[in-house]
């Protein structure tokens, strides 16, 4: 677990649109406009809903695909190892840094990588 600073400064990301979501089998890839991305290979959640302790990431596909042409409206580290994104369609996704064995998520922002 890498941890992500509380007062990490996310806001480049709002405002930012998603282009492509790529999904594989251990990871999927959030590409947003201005060579932008989140990369999620750990623990994630869709509104409401519970962390899984195994990330199934095709078998939340359609839930990945609706993002595409949203935009991010708010990026907001709630806590040292989770990350709270809420698009422009009401959808709101949480990733967590929850591997102990490598990373869980990447975000480039247009400064540098957030690693967690």
């Amino acid at each position: 677990m890498h941890r992500i600073p509380k007062n990490t400064d996310l806001s480049p990301l709002v405002g930012k649109n998603v282009e492509q979501v790529c999904i594989g089998a251990h990871e999927v890839v959030l590409n947003l406009s201005d060579d932008l991305y989140i990369t999620i290979e750990g623990g994630f959640a869709f509104g409401d809903e519970e962390r899984l302790e195994e990330p199934d990431f095709r078998g939340s596909a359609n839930k990945f695909t609706k993002l595409l042409n949203d935009v991010m409206v708010l990026a907001k580290v709630l806590r040292d190892d989770k990350v709270l994104f809420i698009f422009s369609s009401g959808t709101t996704l949480t990733i967590y840094d929850d591997s102990d064995h490598g990373e869980s998520f990447v975000i480039k922002l247009p400064d540098r990588l957030v690693v967690a």
